[in-house]
Protein backbone atom coordinates (compact mmCIF):
# COMPACT_ATOMS: atom_id res chain seq x y z
CA UNK A 1 0.00 0.00 0.00
CA UNK A 2 3.01 2.55 0.92
CA UNK A 3 3.65 2.17 -3.04
CA UNK A 4 0.80 3.38 -4.12
CA UNK A 5 0.80 6.15 -1.89
CA UNK A 6 3.32 8.47 -3.83
CA UNK A 7 1.77 7.56 -7.17
CA UNK A 8 -1.49 8.69 -6.17
CA UNK A 9 0.63 11.45 -4.44
CA UNK A 10 2.43 12.11 -7.77
CA UNK A 11 -0.75 11.89 -9.90
CA UNK A 12 -2.74 14.67 -7.82
CA UNK A 13 0.77 16.79 -8.46
CA UNK A 14 0.80 16.35 -12.20
CA UNK A 15 -2.97 17.78 -12.08
CA UNK A 16 -2.49 20.50 -9.83
CA UNK A 17 0.59 21.41 -11.93
CA UNK A 18 -1.44 21.35 -15.17
CA UNK A 19 -4.46 23.26 -13.60
CA UNK A 20 -2.09 26.04 -12.60
CA UNK A 21 -0.53 25.97 -15.88
CA UNK A 22 -3.90 25.97 -17.73
CA UNK A 23 -5.01 29.06 -14.99
CA UNK A 24 -1.52 31.36 -16.31
CA UNK A 25 -2.26 30.71 -19.66
CA UNK A 26 -5.68 31.62 -19.35
CA UNK A 27 -4.54 34.91 -17.66
CA UNK A 28 -1.94 35.96 -20.09
CA UNK A 29 -5.30 35.84 -22.83
CA UNK A 30 -7.18 37.66 -20.76
CA UNK A 31 -4.69 40.03 -20.26
CA UNK A 32 -3.79 40.12 -23.56
CA UNK A 33 -7.24 40.80 -24.37
CA UNK A 34 -7.60 43.32 -22.22
CA UNK A 35 -4.61 45.27 -22.96
CA UNK A 36 -6.29 45.59 -26.70
CA UNK A 37 -9.85 46.29 -26.19
CA UNK A 38 -7.90 49.53 -24.42
CA UNK A 39 -5.67 49.96 -26.99
CA UNK A 40 -8.69 49.96 -29.65
CA UNK A 41 -10.28 52.39 -27.68
CA UNK A 42 -7.77 54.87 -27.13
CA UNK A 43 -7.12 54.49 -31.15
CA UNK A 44 -10.58 55.56 -31.27
CA UNK A 45 -11.14 58.65 -29.35
CA UNK A 46 -8.20 59.90 -31.02
CA UNK A 47 -9.58 59.23 -34.23
CA UNK A 48 -12.67 60.86 -33.18
CA UNK A 49 -10.81 63.57 -31.85
CA UNK A 50 -9.19 63.80 -35.47
CA UNK A 51 -11.74 64.17 -37.42
CA UNK A 52 -13.84 66.68 -34.44
CA UNK A 53 -10.95 68.78 -35.57
CA UNK A 54 -10.73 68.29 -39.05
CA UNK A 55 -14.45 69.54 -39.51
CA UNK A 56 -14.26 72.53 -36.60
CA UNK A 57 -11.47 73.69 -38.81
CA UNK A 58 -13.77 73.34 -42.23
CA UNK A 59 -16.27 75.00 -41.00
CA UNK A 60 -14.58 77.92 -39.66
CA UNK A 61 -12.86 77.95 -43.05
CA UNK A 62 -16.23 78.30 -44.79
CA UNK A 63 -17.46 80.63 -42.39
CA UNK A 64 -14.60 82.91 -42.87
CA UNK A 65 -15.16 82.91 -46.41
CA UNK A 66 -19.09 83.80 -46.11
CA UNK A 67 -18.28 86.42 -43.78
CA UNK A 68 -15.94 88.08 -45.91
CA UNK A 69 -17.98 87.45 -48.84
CA UNK A 70 -20.43 89.32 -47.25
CA UNK A 71 -17.99 92.42 -46.44
CA UNK A 72 -16.96 92.31 -50.37
CA UNK A 73 -20.42 92.55 -51.72
CA UNK A 74 -21.08 95.57 -48.76
CA UNK A 75 -18.29 97.41 -49.93
CA UNK A 76 -16.67 96.78 -53.20
CA UNK A 77 -13.46 98.05 -52.48
CA UNK A 78 -13.38 96.16 -49.17
CA UNK A 79 -9.56 94.97 -49.04
CA UNK A 80 -8.45 93.48 -45.39
CA UNK A 81 -8.39 90.91 -42.78
CA UNK A 82 -12.07 89.77 -41.37
CA UNK A 83 -12.44 87.97 -38.01
CA UNK A 84 -15.03 86.18 -36.82
CA UNK A 85 -14.88 86.34 -32.81
CA UNK A 86 -17.55 83.50 -32.97
CA UNK A 87 -15.65 81.04 -34.66
CA UNK A 88 -14.57 77.65 -33.34
CA UNK A 89 -11.15 78.41 -33.62
CA UNK A 90 -10.03 81.17 -32.12
CA UNK A 91 -7.61 83.48 -33.82
CA UNK A 92 -8.62 82.56 -37.38
CA UNK A 93 -8.83 84.99 -39.80
CA UNK A 94 -9.55 85.41 -43.78
CA UNK A 95 -7.58 87.91 -45.98
CA UNK A 96 -9.41 89.78 -48.63
CA UNK A 97 -7.28 90.98 -51.74
CA UNK A 98 -8.88 93.25 -53.89
CA UNK A 99 -7.15 93.91 -57.03
CA UNK A 100 -9.55 96.84 -57.59
CA UNK A 101 -10.78 95.42 -61.65
CA UNK A 102 -13.92 93.23 -60.15
CA UNK A 103 -11.42 90.48 -58.51
CA UNK A 104 -11.61 89.40 -55.19
CA UNK A 105 -9.43 86.81 -53.66
CA UNK A 106 -10.78 85.76 -50.04
CA UNK A 107 -8.16 82.97 -48.63
CA UNK A 108 -9.14 81.45 -44.74
CA UNK A 109 -6.07 80.71 -42.14
CA UNK A 110 -6.92 78.84 -39.37
CA UNK A 111 -4.11 80.74 -37.18
CA UNK A 112 -2.11 83.55 -37.03
CA UNK A 113 0.98 83.47 -38.74
CA UNK A 114 0.00 80.37 -41.10
CA UNK A 115 1.13 80.51 -44.71
CA UNK A 116 -0.98 78.03 -46.30
CA UNK A 117 -4.40 78.78 -46.24
CA UNK A 118 -7.07 76.31 -45.31
CA UNK A 119 -9.84 77.47 -47.91
CA UNK A 120 -9.62 80.09 -50.35
CA UNK A 121 -12.60 81.65 -53.29
CA UNK A 122 -12.41 83.71 -56.05
CA UNK A 123 -15.22 86.35 -56.63
CA UNK A 124 -15.45 88.23 -59.92
CA UNK A 125 -17.97 91.68 -59.29
CA UNK A 126 -20.09 92.66 -61.55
Amino acid sequence: MSAQRPQSTLRHRHRQGGAVLLCTLAAAVLSISAIAILRAGTHQRQRINSLRTAAQARQTAAGLIARAEAFVHQDTAFAGNVVDPTAMIPGAFAVVTNDGMGNVTIAAYLYPGATAAAAAKRITLP
